[in-house]
């Protein structure tokens, strides 16, 4: 198995290899599934040629907390049968496209996720959020370095108004790029390691996945963008396409490692002495790796605006970078010691460099998302409020939106619609008193809880939806439970 390669896995449907890596005894796949990556083992995957159909296997599930999965089914006395319910298969074969993207979108929606392709439809209550996130768009196309904040509880919304920011962005023709802040391989104190991730994420107009990088640089190369980019002000990486030669571009093998190169994967050094081996001979390739860490936040700073400049260059209207999770990385330095001084003192020193940028020209939207942290959590540890100190008035802070009831109904019924399509074999029309009643019932659970957030809502409402189908509960024990004290 190799990177690029199409896999099927499923629970998460079908993906592209992005990376191979061996673990103690496993081998390991880091793969990309459109809504999430994954490190999947090797045995898991199922490789799939170009032809082959790309339906996910994912299956409702048959649980609503501790409901048993054998319960008898019972017809309400009210009406003759609310659910058909209809043997069927769930295997990939026969499915449409349409059904593909619906049951990925389900996966998705069960791991807390959405899909980019499905985020307008599923979003409600939003319109607030989608005109300030339009601003932010206008402005960095506009050629002005943007830096956007979205603040949320867990389950509150985040990781939705990033996606539908993305979706936002695609529609703008905007290259994007994203990552995942963990406080450990992927954070803002480690600046290059960040890059990498950034990079390795990037997908450009008319690509559905990350793995286009090579081909643009290939593009951009064979058509001497150089002298362009230059222009823009993207020294580097004009610099560096200049250094390798052109024939290593049309060779695979040479394409990818300049790809790792860029990529940050390859140093200066093996560049070299990769494509030497290759027949290829590069000349003083420069140096994009900042090796001093007090040169890495500027450096990162640099090469943020140069990828801006490039992404526009190559026909993409500017760069959205996606950098979610900011509270984990903030927990995972809140502690009293060298080490974790030293880390804030080194990601308060890339905020500045990046708040800098906003005195350049380029067509650039960074946005960030985190959780609020405690009352009596320091700045220096909560992520919302460091950013916001750090990077000031120019900073765009927006909330995540809480849906009211009339939103959560409208939403009950766009996901109904949705897992009928990711099923169709399966009979779910609910008439509209029947509908109202699962909205009552599923509303006064998702109120008793201590903190109702949208993805209780949605996860519960797969819930019910499953056990009306494969579950085969009655409609009148599916409320039950959902009315049942917690």
């Amino acid at each position: 198995m190799i990177p690029g390669q199409r896999v099927f896995h499923p629970a998460f449907g079908t993906g592209r290899v992005i990376s191979v890596s061996r673990t103690g005894p496993r081998t390991v796949a880091l793969v990309d599934f459109g809504f999430t990556r994954a490190p999947i083992v090797l045995e898991a995957l199922q490789a799939l040629s170009t032809d082959e159909g790309t339906a996910t296997d994912s299956q409702p599930t048959n649980s609503l907390d501790a409901v048993p999965a054998e319960a008898p089914v019972k017809e309400s006395p009210t009406a003759p049968v609310e659910v058909e319910h209809r043997e069927r298969s769930h295997g990939s074969a026969g499915l449409g496209g349409s059904a593909t993207e619906a049951r990925k979108g389900v996966t998705a929606l069960r791991l807390g996720q959405v899909l980019e392709t499905q985020v307008l439809e599923l979003s409600v209550g939003t319109d607030r959020v989608q005109a300030r996130l339009g601003d932010a768009l206008t402005r960095a196309l506009g050629d002005r370095p943007t830096f956007l904040l979205v603040d949320g509880v867990w389950g509150g919304g985040k990781t939705h108004a990033l996606t539908l920011l993305q979706a936002l962005a695609r529609k703008e023709n905007m290259a994007t790029a994203s990552a995942v802040m963990d406080g450990v391989a992927v954070t803002l104190s480690e600046p290059m390691q960040l890059m990498e991730e950034v990079v390795s994420s990037l997908r450009f107009p008319g690509s559905v996945s990350a793995d286009s990088l090579g081909q643009f640089l290939r593009k951009a190369k064979r058509e001497t963008r150089s002298s362009t980019l230059r222009a823009r002000g993207a020294d580097q990486v004009a610099d560096a396409l200049d250094s390798l030669p052109l024939a290593a571009f049309d060779d695979p093998e040479g394409l990818q490692c300049i790809e790792d190169y860029f990529s940050f994967s390859l140093s200066t050094t093996q560049i070299r002495s990769k494509l030497r081996l290759l027949e290829y001979e590069a000349s003083a390739p420069p140096v994009l790796r900042a090796r001093r860490v007090d040169d890495r936040p500027r450096a990162f700073a640099v090469l943020l605006k140069n990828w801006a400049q490039f992404s526009a260059v190559m026909g993409a209207r500017g760069l959205l970078i996606v950098l979610d999770e900011l509270d984990v990385e903030y927990a995972s330095t809140a502690y009293f010691s060298k080490a974790c001084f030293g880390l804030r003192a080194r990601r308060r020193a890339l905020l500045k460099q990046l708040k800098a940028l906003s005195e350049h020209r380029a067509p650039l939207l960074v946005a960030l998302a985190s959780a609020p942290a405690g009352p009596d959590v320091e700045t220096e540890n909560d992520a919302v409020e460091d950013v916001r100190e750090a990077m000031g008035p120019t900073l765009i802070h927006i909330k995540a939106a809480n849906p009211n009831d009339d939103e959560l109904k409208d939403l009950l019924s766009r996901l109904t619609a949705l897992y009928q399509t990711a099923y169709p074999a399966t009979t779910l029309e609910l008439p509209a008193q029947w509908a109202s009643d699962l909205f009552g019932g599923l509303h006064a659970r998702y109120r008793r809880m201590p903190n109702a957030v949208p993805r209780h809502f949605v996860r519960t409402a797969l819930e019910a939806l499953d056990l009306l189908t494969v579950g085969e509960k009655s409609f009148d024990e599916v409320l039950q439970l959902l009315r049942a004290s917690d």
